[in-house]
């Protein structure tokens, strides 16, 4: 809810936001790096203390939600709209999947094997666009493109552990299943702009 607040805050005040880069760029910097830090700590350290926790976890919504509205500024509304839309559909897909899966206990199989082959696949493909063929809008596209699948898998492991309940974090605080889900959805949010924005443009 945050981060769609500030979102839509954001790209209201659109123009102030790119004719000022030097705000721009000074907010990417200061929420990127509070971003890190922040989901690193809760992450990596467990807190016996809930209160330090809770002010963490708000550091590290605020800070992505910034980071989230900057990000949107380049794109335009009609974009913007159909990814919403899009995430939209992935997560209830998702949701749907793990009920019906649990109901009728039907998995996929070795869902972290694929997950792990599709993260490298991504990181091989992005140095190939990086070093190599970095003007080519089509691999762009079909890297975006894996990078939602991959998401959209870890989204769903991450529900049925949460559903399941299998993994002991989830006993300690919901803040780390909250962060791993928001995680999985921000990257499919972001990647979708990638993809419609780069149809958009290419026709």
């Amino acid at each position: 809810t945050i981060t769609t607040a500030f979102a839509i805050t954001g790209y209201y005040f659109r123009n102030y936001f790119i004719n000022n880069t030097i705000i721009s760029s000074y907010l990417f910097a200061y929420s990127t790096f509070t971003f890190i830090i922040s989901s690193l700590i809760i992450i990596c350290c467990r807190f016996r203390n809930k209160y330090l926790l809770y002010i963490l976890f708000t550091i590290f919504t605020f800070s992505s939600s910034i980071l989230i509205t900057i990000s949107v500024l380049p794109y335009s509304l009609n974009v913007i709209l159909l990814a919403s839309l899009g995430t939209l559909i992935c997560i209830l897909s998702s949701i749907i999947y793990i009920l019906l899966s649990n109901i009728y206990s039907f998995k996929i199989h070795n869902l972290a094997i694929v997950m792990i082959s599709l993260s490298f696949t991504c990181l091989l493909l992005v140095l190939i666009q990086a070093f190599i063929l970095n003007t080519c809008n089509l691999l762009h596209f079909f890297i975006a493109f894996l990078f939602i699948i991959l998401f959209n898998l870890y989204l769903i492991y991450d529900l049925d552990i949460l559903y399941n309940q299998t993994n002991e974090l989830i006993f300690e605080s919901a803040i780390y299943p909250a962060i791993h889900i928001y995680l999985d959805i921000i990257n499919i949010f972001l990647y979708l702009l990638e993809c419609i924005n780069l149809v958009e443009n290419n026709n």
